[in-house]
């Protein structure tokens, strides 16, 4: 096949490449190669034409590059789809988790290895997958009641691949209340 898309996220793999391209419908595939980056230097926001075989690693559709070309750099990514849950609907898509808390703190080990986080929106509870060669690893966790934009993946080793959704994420924000804007002092409304 050959694709042309954003690139979201990181690269997951230092030695190749393994990230997410996603078009401006938010439908996006994983791209992959084992140990050839093909000359290039992963960012977010980069335009890049990629030609492969469309193929899956443990039920995550991904692309098994032959050769990649960057199109070009700093373009607009598009809004993150608000989530409850993780299924094939959500699998590399740009998503964003809002309300989260983490119903067991401990499991965010910011030690550099890679690790599972549960997250909650209080109703709701998702897998959130810390990746070692993202730099969410070494960092402790950030504050509960914030928004997490990321993107769907994911890891289930077993036919008929139905599950193991997760979360890789992107970016963590504060998720400002009502309550938090008045406490922050004056402010206005207009018009």
């Amino acid at each position: 096949v050959e694709v042309t898309a954003i690139t979201y996220g990181f690269n997951y793999r230092p030695n190749g490449l393994q990230f997410t391209i996603i078009d401006q419908d938010n439908n996006g595939i994983g791209v992959f190669s084992g140990s050839g980056s093909f000359g290039y230097n992963f960012k977010t926001g980069d335009a890049i034409t990629v030609w492969g075989e469309v193929d899956q690693f443990a039920g995550l559709t991904q692309i098994r590059l032959d050769s990649l070309e960057l199109a070009s750099e700093n373009n607009t990514l598009i809004d993150p789809l608000q989530i409850t849950s993780l299924d094939e609907t959500t699998e590399s898509k740009f998503i964003e988790f809002v309300g989260v808390s983490y119903p067991q703190p401990d499991q965010w080990l910011g030690d550099g290895t890679s690790y599972n986080v549960d997250i909650t929106d209080g109703i709701n509870t998702i897998t959130m997958r810390i990746d070692s060669d993202s730099p969410f690893s070494t960092m402790e966790a950030p504050d509960p009641a914030s928004f997490i934009i990321g993107i769907g993946g994911q890891f289930d080793n077993s036919e008929p691949f139905d599950d193991g959704y997760q979360f890789f994420p992107i970016a963590f924000e504060p998720y400002l209340s009502a309550e938090d804007i008045l406490e922050e002092g004056d402010f206005t409304v207009f018009p």
